[in-house]
C-alpha cells in the first residue's frame, strides 16, 4: 500500500506517532511504502522518521517538494506551505495510480487494508464529509454544487487526477475562492472536486467537532455516527485541541496519542515519570519492548 504525508520540521514528532499507529495496526501480510513530502528536513528528523521502520513491514522514501511553486498561495494560521503539497502528489508520483494521503495529527486504531482497496475508478479521491454546520463556511466561496469533505484523510485517484489535468484547475480554484478562502487547500481540493468524491463513514477521519457538540451529516445516519465515536478507525486531532498540549479538557481518544508515542524516538523527550502517570499510571520495565527499540 502506498501512503503519503507531509511535515516540516515541527511535526515531525506527531508524524512519527502517526506512522506508528498506521504500521501497528497493519494486517500480518500488509507492508507500506511511505512517501514523505517536506520541504528541508534536517538529517535528524529524517533519521527520526526513518526509525519507525523497526515497527513493521514499512519503507520510508522522502521527497523534497519546491517551496516556490505555492511561496505565494496564501495560509490560514494555523498551516503551513506543506499543506498545499498533496496538490501536487500526480506529478510528483507519476508512476503510482491511487495513494492514500493522511495528515500529521491523527492516529490510526484499525489497518487501512479496507480503506486501500475501496472502489474509487470513477471518483477523484475518497475523503470524509464536513459537517453540514462547517459545510456553510463554504457558501460565500461560489463552489459548484457538491457535498463538502475533509482533506485530512484521503484515498486520492491520482491515475483520474493526471487525465482531467487538476493542477492547473488548483490556480484557477485559488484565483476564483479569492480572499475567502479559509483552510487552504481543502478549500481547493473542494473546490475542484465537487460532486467526484466516494464518501468515507466517519469512523476513518473522525474529527474533534463531534465529541464537542451535536453534528449532522448528509451521508451518515446519527447512529453512525454514535458507533464511529465509540470505536473509531482514525482519530484526527483537528482543532486548537491536541492530546500533547496537556490541556484539562482532554479529547476523548487523548491517551491513543500518548501510547503510540511510545513507539517513537520522541519517547524519551518528555520526563520518564510523566510519561509514567500520562502512559499507564505504573513503571514501565527497563527491558520492555519500548526501551529497546529506541534505547537511549
Amino acid at each position: 500500500m502506498k501512503v503519503a504525508l507531509a511535515t516540516d520540521s515541527n511535526y515531525v514528532q506527531h508524524a512519527c506517532v502517526a506512522i506508528a499507529s498506521l504500521i501497528l495496526n497493519l494486517d500480518s501480510d500488509a507492508s507500506v511504502h511511505l512517501y514523505v513530502l517536506h520541504g528541508e528536513l534536517s538529517e535528524r528528523a529524517k533519521s527520526q522518521i526513518k526509525s519507525c521502520e523497526r515497527l513493521g513491514a514499512l519503507t520510508v522514501e522522502f521527497i523534497q517538494v519546491d517551496d516556490s511553486e505555492f511561496s505565494d498561495w496564501p495560509l490560514a494560521v494555523h498551516l503551513t506551505t506543506a499543506a498545499y503539497y498533496r496538490l501536487a502528489l500526480a506529478d510528483l508520483l507519476p508512476q503510482l495510480e491511487r495513494i492514500l494521503y493522511v495528515d500529521c495529527d491523527l492516529i490510526f486504531r484499525a489497518s487501512i487494508s479496507e480503506l486501500w482497496h475501496l472502489p474509487i475508478d470513477d471518483y477523484y479521491a475518497a475523503a470524509a464529509e464536513l459537517s453540514c454546520a462547517l459545510a456553510t463556511e463554504y457558501d460565500n466561496m461560489n463552489m459548484p454544487e457538491g457535498i463538502r469533505f475533509n482533506s485530512g484523510v484521503m484515498l486520492m485517484n491520482l491515475k483520474r487526477i493526471r487525465e482531467h489535468e487538476l493542477l492547473p484547475k488548483y490556480k484557477q480554484a485559488l484565483l476564483a475562492i479569492g480572499e475567502n478562502i479559509q483552510a487552504c487547500d481543502q478549500d481547493i481540493l473542494n473546490y475542484v472536486m465537487a460532486g467526484k468524491i466516494y464518501f468515507l463513514d466517519q469512523t476513518w477521519n473522525l474529527t474533534t467537532i463531534p465529541y464537542r457538540e451535536d453534528v449532522q451529516y448528509k451521508t451518515e445516519t446519527d447512529e453512525q455516527l454514535k458507533l464511529a465515536m465509540k470505536d473509531p478507525c482514525c482519530v484526527h486531532y483537528t482543532g486548537r485541541r491536541k492530546p500533547w498540549n496537556f490541556e484539562r479538557k482532554r479529547h476523548a481518544f487523548w491517551f491513543d496519542y500518548w501510547r503510540y508515542l511510545k513507539y517513537t524516538p520522541f519517547y524519551w523527550k518528555y520526563p520518564v515519570g510523566l510519561l509514567q502517570k500520562v502512559l499507564t499510571g505504573r513503571k514501565y520495565e527497563r527491558n520492555s519492548t519500548e526501551c529497546r527499540l529506541f534505547p537511549r
